[in-house]
């Protein structure tokens, strides 16, 4: 499912036309390490091989498109906020 959900966010960077061939590629790899798992569920745990790791480089969950955020004026948290009542 990891791998999965990285193959979907490549290319939704890719399709949003960040780094496009970056990330195209970055999909393309994945795929084929996808494709060589024999896994019975999306929640089983299967330990990358050393030819995995070794395809996938340093990009295996790690963050590697971080935009920056302007700094606000304001808090994004409202000033009334009731803390008390809204956790146990």
């Amino acid at each position: 499912a990891k791998i999965d959900h990285d193959i979907e966010q490549f290319k939704y960077l890719a399709d949003s036309g960040y780094d496009v061939l970056k990330f195209n590629k970055l999909a393309a790899v994945y795929r084929i390490v996808a494709s060589e798992f024999d896994c019975a569920s999306d929640t089983e745990v299967v330990p990358l091989s050393d030819k995995h790791r070794g395809l996938l480089g340093d990009t295996y969950n790690r963050s590697f498109h971080i935009l920056e955020a302007p700094l606000l004026d304001e808090s994004t948290i409202d000033k009334n906020l009731n803390v008390n009542a809204i956790t146990i």
